[in-house]
């Protein structure tokens, strides 16, 4: 076991390692995009091909991957509910909620799970606000100004594991604002936004894409397709002008340590601009974007990835987090992780290309060593049958400063991998505290 650390230490700390000739892994998401559209849900399986539901009113402009990466969360006005849909059958799994802020088409602008494992959502109307959902009971986390016309979308922010929402939902220059998870701080952080539509993160920069909407983003109107706001100015700016993605509702950054760091675009289809709509890609070293498929309505709202939340984690008491893991294609692999509370920038880069996306500091010294023991119940372990496993943080009795981060990544190994890394996670912000 001891040499099994060493080995996985010497991968996060040393980019002076040989590659071995094999095949760099391609490193994206594994299991496919879900992807909600104009009455439809859609699919993007791992080969390529599209599989779809009809779905009336069941799915509006949102999704997202529950608690514990089993089943997407979807909304559903004809019951006032998010639900829970199996992405590989479509079929309705369960209920997270039923509340009457549910009600309209677009009640439901973002979906997010906190790292506290409680799950969150933003409505435009008919309650305007931001909340949070406990146990299946609603509560408001946060409404009237800024968010009094409605918040936009939510997404959760790398750094500080707080909220990212946008506001008002129908502007064309909204803002950008982190919400605490409590409600009870916010700021603003970026101006000039689309905000009707996605916005996500870019764990390498720490930038946001921002997506456009409803061909708002034509050329000939606006051009603008894509918006990104740098986190070094928080001033939107035109990142990709394209004739034919002419509205990307959705931009989401693949895994943070590809190789090759791409989007994922779900995109406005309309029959008055061919080969818009559908699923596009972008390569972010280059900007340009490539088609990858169509679908039969033409416009998707949103790209999940299917089993994404790699890591998960749920705070069961007091200064105590249960930290899951699930990642169903690297099932009965060793996986070993990573510990920080300097970041997650600069990243470790790997001879194949890839990045470990954490900053090395005492703390990953200290875990990987087996030194956070009994902080940190278990720093390396099997994935089980379904690619489970799961650790605990526990800080009871303990005192700390406010406002520390505790960011974890995973890495899963296979002697056949190049480097002997089959994957890794994208890295999950636990926000600590003792109270």
């Amino acid at each position: 076991m001891f040499a099994n650390r060493l080995a996985c230490a010497l991968l996060f700390v040393t980019t002076a390692l040989v590659v071995d000739g094999r095949a760099s892994c391609a490193q994206a998401h594994a299991n496919g995009w879900f992807l909600p559209g104009v009455g439809h849900v859609y699919a993007l399986r791992p080969g390529g091909a599209v599989a779809s539901v009809q779905t009336s009113n069941r799915v509006t402009y949102a999704a997202a991957m529950d608690r514990d990466n089993r089943f997407v969360l979807v909304h559903d006005t004809s019951t006032r509910s998010i639900l829970k849909m199996d992405p590989k059958t479509f079929a309705i799994v369960g209920t997270l909620c039923v509340d009457s802020a549910l009600s309209s088409v677009n009640a439901v602008q973002g979906i997010a799970i906190g790292c506290d494992g409680d799950a969150y959502f933003t409505s435009a109307f008919p309650r305007p606000g931001v909340f949070r959902v406990r146990g299946g009971v609603v509560t408001t986390l946060f409404a009237g100004p800024p968010f009094a016309n409605g918040a936009g979308n939510l997404s959760i922010d790398v750094d500080s594991g707080d909220l990212l929402v946008t506001d008002p939902p129908f502007t064309k220059n909204g803002v950008l604002v982190r919400l605490s998870r409590t409600g009870g701080t916010l700021s603003t952080i970026g101006l000039g936004l689309d905000p009707r539509y996605g916005t996500h993160q870019d764990v390498r920069t720490g930038d946001v894409f921002s997506g456009t909407c409803c061909g708002d983003g034509q050329p000939s109107s606006s051009g603008k397709s894509l918006l990104v706001v740098p986190k070094s100015s928080g001033l939107a700016v035109t990142y990709l002008n394209d004739a034919t993605l002419i509205g990307a509702y959705s931009a989401r950054p693949d895994r943070a340590s590809m190789a090759n760091p791409q989007l994922v675009v779900a995109a406005f289809g309309t029959q008055t601009v061919p080969g818009s709509g559908g699923v596009w890609t972008i390569d972010l070293a280059t900007g340009l974007p490539s088609k990858r498929t169509t679908v039969s309505m033409g416009t998707t709202h949103a790209a999940v990835p299917i089993h994404g939340r790699d890591i998960h984690s749920v705070r069961v008491g007091a200064a105590h987090w249960l930290v899951g893991l699930r990642i169903p294609a690297q099932a009965n692999r060793q996986w070993i992780a990573g510990f920080g509370v300097s970041g997650v920038r600069p990243g470790v880069s790997l001879p194949d290309g890839r990045t470990i996306p954490l900053a090395i500091d005492a703390v990953t010294y200290a875990g990987l060593a087996g030194a956070l023991s009994p902080i940190v119940s278990a720093t390396t372990g099997v994935l089980g049958a379904e690619g489970g496993g799961v650790f605990y943080v526990d800080l009871r009795g303990t005192s700390l400063p406010p406002g520390i981060v505790l960011h974890i990544v995973v890495v899963v190994l296979d002697p056949a991998a190049p480097l002997g890394i089959a994957l890794i996670t994208d890295p999950h912000a636990l926000a600590l505290r003792t109270g």
